[in-house]
C-alpha cells in the first residue's frame, strides 16, 4: 500500500476527523506499516503470519482521547500540578515529572492529554520545584544574560552632542 493510499483510505473512513486528528492517526499507521514490513524482511514474521497489506485503520483509534473523558479523570487537572509533584490526571500516578512514554500507556499522545485536560499550550508536566530550580540553575551558568540585562539598565548620556564628557 502506497503512502498516499494509506492517508486517502484513512481521510474516507474516519470523515469527522480533524486536520490533526488524521495526520496523528496516518502517522500510527505509517509507523505499524514499517514496522511490519521490516519484521518480514528480517525474517521476523512470515506474509502468512501477519498481513503486512491489511492494518485494520479502525484497530487504530479515531477518538483522539481513546476513551478517557474529562469527567472521568481521577486527579483534577487543577490540582495536579503541585509545588512538589505533577500527577497523572488519568491513573493518579504522581511523579516529578510527568513524561510522555508514561502519558503514552494510556493510549495518548501529550497533546491529546493536554487537551483532555484543558491545559494551555505554556502548562508544564513538571513539579513547580523543578521548574524553579531549573531557571536558577540557567541564570546561574548563562552569565552573559545577566551582563546584558545590567548593560540596558546602566544610565545613558544624554548629551545633545553625542560625544561622552571625560
Amino acid at each position: 500500500m502506497q503512502e498516499l493510499e494509506l492517508f486517502n483510505t484513512i481521510i474516507k473512513m474516519n470523515p469527522g476527523l480533524t486536520a490533526d486528528a488524521v495526520m496523528e492517526l496516518y502517522k500510527k499507521m505509517l509507523s505499524k506499516f514499517y514496522s511490519v514490513t521490516n519484521e518480514v524482511k528480517c525474517g521476523i514474521v512470515s506474509t502468512e503470519t501477519h498481513e503486512v497489506a491489511a492494518i485494520d485503520v479502525q484497530a487504530v483509534s479515531s477518538d483522539p482521547f481513546n476513551g478517557h473523558t474529562f469527567k472521568a479523570l481521577k486527579v483534577s487537572p487543577s490540582k495536579a500540578i503541585t509545588e512538589e509533584s505533577a500527577t497523572c490526571c488519568i491513573c493518579g500516578k504522581q511523579m516529578k515529572i510527568l513524561t510522555e512514554k508514561h502519558i503514552q500507556t494510556h493510549g495518548l499522545s501529550k497533546k491529546a492529554y493536554m487537551e483532555l485536560c484543558r491545559y494551555g499550550k505554556d502548562i508544564k508536566l513538571v513539579a513547580r520545584k523543578i521548574v524553579k530550580e531549573r531557571r536558577e540553575t540557567i541564570k546561574k551558568y548563562q552569565p552573559h544574560l545577566k551582563k546584558a540585562s545590567a548593560m540596558s539598565a546602566a544610565p545613558k548620556n544624554n548629551d545633545a552632542s553625542g560625544i561622552e564628557a571625560k
